[in-house]
């Protein structure tokens, strides 16, 4: 394994936090990296705290990009000379093994797609290929647990395969942005690897725009859902399906944490929902999704919206966000 790796690390405002993002990448066990942070319009001490770490290492270096992550990771992705390269946040961490453990599968692949770290989850280590027909098959889990399965952290991209294909992040997404870019790799790949190996440490933030928001957010994802449709236009039946799960499942995430998450009433944060939910892109899910394939936990909050019972919803909505509030 002596071919060269890249990691972008978007960063606004992140003084505070990117030391440790940094440090998780030079103490990884795999040592022929090469960093790019891509400061974009913060109004802190992020620049000259990154001009530090690159006085300190040699292998990392420092660029100002305009305002807004997709437009970091793409002026990121112009500056890579690597054969590889993955994203990390400024507030998240590599696993020190992480580098190693991509490297080590991407032979012959386009993508190798690493797991998030989950404190009640065992991994089984094992790696699996997917191509050909299979492809489709991963891409219906993407699309139905987006959130876990559609992001871009804890994936190491193929940079010969990025640009061959034209792809970058759509920076007139407000949202949602990065299960676009990878959802439109995972369909233009021809094979991939997954690993069941954790690689990517998560930093839970309360101050998530997913966590604070109402209606004018959820309407916000209509670009995205919007674009995940028309990616999936002429696919299989399955793959169409779990496209309305994907757009249904960020109207059930911004339920539980932006609409019945705040201090209204019940009464108005459910016409907050209703609102919200009567975009074309919810109205078009909900009427068409087939609801027998999706999970049990989901499947029961997508059967209180198609019946309109908007009390229980409501309640059931409150519910989550109390014991998310509770895990903290």
């Amino acid at each position: 394994m002596n071919e060269e790796v890249t990691v972008i690390i978007p960063a606004y405002n992140a003084a505070k936090v990117i030391g440790d993002a940094v440090a998780s990448i030079q103490k990884q066990t795999f040592s022929n990296w090469h960093l790019i942070i891509v400061e974009n319009g913060s109004i802190d001490d992020t620049t000259s705290v990154c001009e530090s770490f690159c006085q300190e290492d040699s292998r990392i270096s420092l660029v100002h990009s305009s305002k807004g992550v997709s437009n970091a990771r793409n002026f990121g992705l112009g500056q890579v000379k690597t054969p590889w390269f993955t994203f990390l946040d400024a507030d998240d961490q590599l696993l020190p093994e992480a580098l190693e453990s991509l490297l080590k599968n991407a032979s012959g692949q386009d993508l190798v797609i690493g797991q998030y770290t989950k404190a009640t989850e065992a991994f089984s280590g094992k790696s699996k290929v997917y191509q050909a027909e299979q492809i489709q098959d991963y891409l219906v889990e993407a699309l139905s647990d987006a959130t876990k399965k559609a992001v871009v952290g804890g994936t190491l991209f193929n940079a010969q395969f990025i640009k061959d294909n034209h792809l970058r992040f759509d920076s007139d997404l407000a949202h949602a942005e990065d299960s676009v870019f990878m959802l439109t790799c995972l369909k233009n790949a021809r094979a991939f690897t997954v690993v069941d190996t954790p690689v990517y440490q998560y930093t839970y933030s309360a101050d998530s725009a997913t966590r604070s928001a109402g209606s004018k957010l959820v309407m916000g994802f209509t670009g995205a859902i919007e674009q995940v449709y028309k990616l999936c236009q002429g696919e299989s039946a399955e793959v169409i399906n779990a496209s309305y799960l994907f757009a249904l499942t960020q109207f059930l995430i911004i339920s539980v944490n932006g609409l019945f998450n705040n201090s209204a009433t019940l009464k108005e944060q459910v016409e907050q929902a209703k609102e919200a939910l009567n975009q074309p892109v919810y109205v078009q899910a909900l009427a068409k999704i087939d609801l027998r394939p999706v999970p049990r936990s989901k499947r029961m909050m997508l059967q209180l919206l198609k019946q309109k019972n908007w009390l229980l919803y409501g309640l059931a909505c409150r519910g989550k966000a109390w014991l998310n509030q509770r895990k903290g």
